[in-house]
């Protein structure tokens, strides 16, 4: 009795990865759960990054011409980097700026515009000299910075294929350890994460050298995740007694 004991307890341990998965449903089975989870890190070799110009002025035209002299410049200095830089420019935006004496009227003081662009590449070794031309250009602003791998999809499937394995190589333990002679999968419950990218410290990067920065960029990883819960239908028990299930 000591053995089954111990036996359950350690089915119920194995079970209690999923607690969720076993509550929500009844199984009048013999049964087992197991989980697996696959992780896979990759190297970028893409980034988007958005700059911006932002400029106040006392009048809505002046604003707007800072605004389109410095992101015009930036536009045709970063092609002298690379000219297959997919570039895009957003709508400028202008609004009001406003003071508020202390007898409550508010008072129009100038306005603000802000326009962004935003930059793809697929040589990382760029990004320095992308970013010094937006500075050098007047764009005083990074608002992001992204970093991505080209195929996504063969990462994807690399997490995918080592969360089924996990799962199917804990379910072979099981059975070899209790005894099932048969099972089979009877519930799957599967989960694709979005890849979790490393954000970068825009600040920072500002502030860093041209060396640190290149490092930065190389050192960062991309993580690609997958989990997946199986019921399984176990047969020809050996150990437990089918009525602990």
């Amino acid at each position: 009795m000591n053995v089954k004991k111990s036996c359950l307890a350690l089915l119920i341990s194995m079970s209690a990865v999923s607690t969720a998965f076993a509550d929500n449903s009844n199984y009048d089975f013999p049964h087992f759960i197991t989980s697996g989870e696959g992780v896979v890190h990759a190297v970028p070799d893409q980034a988007e990054i958005t700059m911006t110009a932002k400029y106040i002025a006392k009048t809505p035209e002046q604003a707007k011409i800072k605004v389109d002299l410095a992101v015009n410049k930036f536009m045709n200095d970063v092609k002298d980097i690379d000219e297959t830089i997919s570039i895009e420019s957003a709508n400028i935006r202008i609004n009001p700026i406003y003071s508020y004496p202390d007898k409550g009227e508010r008072v129009l003081e100038s306005y603000e515009s802000v326009r962004n662009v935003l930059l793809k590449t697929d040589d990382l070794e760029k990004l320095n000299g992308i970013i010094s031309v937006g500075v050098n250009s007047g764009m005083n602003g990074l608002s992001s910075m992204v970093l991505k791998v080209a195929d996504e999809d063969k990462y994807r499937d690399e997490a995918r294929q080592l969360a089924f394995k996990s799962a199917l190589n804990k379910a072979k333990t099981i059975s070899d350890n209790f005894g099932f002679s048969r099972y089979k999968a009877y519930r799957v419950e599967y989960q694709s994460n979005s890849p979790q990218y490393q954000p970068m410290n825009l600040k920072a990067n500002f502030a860093m050298s041209s060396e640190a920065k290149s490092n930065s960029y190389s050192n960062s990883t991309i993580t690609f995740r997958d989990t997946v819960e199986v019921v399984y239908q176990a047969d020809g028990t050996s150990y437990l007694d089918k009525k602990y299930f």
